[in-house]
């Protein structure tokens, strides 16, 4: 009980007091987090590069199609224009 007294005796050191708690709760998370957390996962950047380049590539073929297009487009391979 003595201790609550102190800490309510004067507004600055509550504040101290729970800036302290907030700060030692933090350093606490960030621990368990670490230790929680799972390795990092590895990154194939050229893989991720030619998923952006089609990325962009989509994109870009959907604006010259027009805003009513679906993002399908169809082929036809050979010479028959009938």
């Amino acid at each position: 009980m003595e201790f609550m007294r102190f800490i309510f005796s004067s507004f600055w050191i509550w504040a101290g007091f729970v800036i302290l708690v907030a700060t030692i709760g933090e350093m606490v998370q960030g621990i368990v987090t670490a230790i929680k957390k799972r390795p990092a996962e590895v990154i194939d950047r050229e893989k991720a590069y030619a998923e952006l380049l089609r990325a962009k590539a989509r994109a870009a073929e959907k604006d010259q199609l027009g805003p009513f297009c679906n993002g399908t487009v169809e082929v036809k391979k050979g010479g028959d224009d009938a």
